[in-house]
This record gives C-alpha cells, structure tokens and sequence, in this order.
C-alpha cells in the first residue's frame, strides 16, 4: 500500500491508494528542537524549520525524554498525534555529537510509521551543559 502525502500533513483528509508494486512512499523528516537538560527527563520545543514531506512537522509541539543504557528517548507531543523516537549518541568533536535515530511508535498521524535517520547535538555551554539544539533528519514511511 502507498500512502499519499495527506495522510501525514494536519488538516487533511486521510485517504490512501492501493499500488500494484506495493512501494512504499518515502519522506524526508527534519526534526530541529531545543532541549533543556537540566532535570532527570529531558524536554523542550519543536523549533521552526522542522518538517515532515514538504509541511511543516509539530507547529508548537513539545517532547520529553529520557534515557536507559542502550537509548535516549523523545516524545513529540504534536497537534495531531505522538511521535516517540530514539537515539544512540555516536561520534564527537568538541561541543557537536552526532549519532543514528530510528521511530519507535507513533499514536493517530504517526500511526505505524517506522524510519530512522542520524542526529546532531549541538550542546551549550559548560562542563555540564543545561541545554542543547538536536537536529534528526531522515526518511519515514508505513
């Protein structure tokens, strides 16, 4: 099954189309957020620029997260569903880390998405940072 770009964009209609090759329509996702890292469970905002397929991703949405041994954890909290993702942190060069991200699961608009992507931290100043700009870029699809 393919899915139409409106499936994922808020305020359309969802509507799907049977393919005879049965592709699977990739998008581009562009996830830029600030995280505040001063407590136990990381939050923060979905930043403009952030995008999903051309529209734009999680206008005024907010994540929190966390972290076990093997993976640190986002909830997108978005107007028209919940995206949760996670991460391992990779390589690094001064204050910059990169690493690779994947979906874990997703409620109504991010129902059944899956994809993966790589993530860069920005962290701010001090031995121990209190804040950061991530950005995960990436494909997604159903």
């Amino acid at each position: 099954m393919r899915l139409d770009h409106d499936l994922l964009t808020p305020g359309r209609a969802a509507t799907s189309k049977a393919s005879t090759d049965g592709a699977t329509q990739r998008q581009k996702i562009v996830i830029r957020e600030h995280a505040d890292l001063q407590d136990v469970i990381d939050k923060g905002d979905v930043l403009s620029g952030s995008s999903l397929g051309g529209a734009a991703f999680c206008r005024g949405g907010r994540f929190s997260g966390g972290h076990d041994t093997a993976m640190i954890y986002r909830t997108f909290k978005c107007p028209n569903g919940i995206l949760r993702i996670g991460f391992t942190p990779g390589n690094g060069s001064g204050r910059t880390v990169t690493g690779r991200w994947k979906v874990l699961s997703g409620t109504r608009a991010f129902k059944g998405m899956r994809g993966s992507g790589r993530i860069q931290t920005r962290f701010g100043a001090g031995s121990q940072p209190a804040e950061a700009r991530e950005t995960f870029r990436g494909s997604v699809f159903r």
